[in-house]
């Protein structure tokens, strides 16, 4: 082999190694794509739950939602090299709310997905009213709900005022799917209330008709919940991995081919 030819070699190895270091340690590409803190914090922007039932009250605005929680998931998924495990960890428990909604909302095929959509039309026709249960509901991080009864009675207050309200005015089947969505989307914040043993909200009005022999169905949906969360987790890390893989795989056998090509050339 000539002295030209083995300078070539070198120069090939020398930048393969570059490129397949970069494809190895993600956190060296960090300029790559979107702001993964950006996708974050557009989703945090839209995680209150009165904004998301009033978002959502038509078949179209619910297909432009899922989009866009779409894209916006997408482009954590592949940017969350950018942020360490902390960021990461806040960023997911704040946004945590808005991913049980859009997993609840958005998958097609699903009892709760359909129904939903069937009714969704109805609480556009609403919006009043569930804007005036949004006064009921406490701003209180989960982590915090639990030095405090009278919030966890709020957020009580505030799922009995919307149930009964879609009740009303759209029927059963339309309370009850909403009445699902709630539950699981405040599922943090009353698994924290549940560990205290609060028995009753002192209001009068705060008689809870719709969980009378429901404690077992509102276990499930908890449980439910946290199955959904994990297998999003899961989908995520595999949806990483693979393509880490497949670019790992496509230097190899770029690696071949010019090593090939060198031997037909010497």
């Amino acid at each position: 082999m000539n002295m030209p030819v083995f300078c070539c070699w070198l120069i090939i190895c020398a930048c393969f190694d570059l490129c397949f270091a970069s494809w190895k340690n993600p956190s060296s590409r960090s300029g790559v794509g979107q702001d993964v803190r950006k996708c974050f914090s557009d989703i945090e922007k839209e995680n209150d739950i009165t904004h998301l039932l009033l978002e959502t009250s038509s078949p179209e605005d619910i297909l432009i939602f899922c989009r866009r929680m779409s894209k916006l998931k997408k482009c954590i998924a592949e940017n969350e090299h950018q942020m360490s495990v902390s960021e990461n960890t806040e960023c997911l428990r704040k946004t945590r709310g808005i991913t049980i909604f859009y997993l609840n909302v958005c998958p097609p095929g699903s009892n709760i997905t359909e129904k939903y959509k069937e009714n969704a039309l109805c609480l556009g026709r609403i919006e009043k009213q569930i804007l005036s249960c949004a006064s009921e509901l406490p701003q209180v991080s989960y982590l915090r709900i639990q030095d405090d009864p009278k919030r966890c009675c709020a957020l009580k207050r505030h799922r009995i005022c919307i149930t009964e309200a879609v009740f009303l005015y759209c029927g059963k089947e339309a309370a009850e799917v909403v009445e699902q969505i709630l539950l699981r989307y405040f599922g943090a914040q009353l698994e924290q209330c549940g560990k205290h043993h609060i028995q009753t909200c002192s209001s009068p009005e705060s008689d809870d008709h719709w969980l009378d022999g429901r404690r077992e169905d509102i276990d499930t949906n908890h449980h439910h919940e946290s199955e959904i969360w994990d297998l999003e987790e899961r989908r995520r890390r595999k949806h990483k991995s693979s393509s880490n893989s497949s670019k790992a795989a496509v230097g190899t056998v770029l690696l071949c081919l010019i090593y090939i090509l060198i031997i037909f050339v010497v």
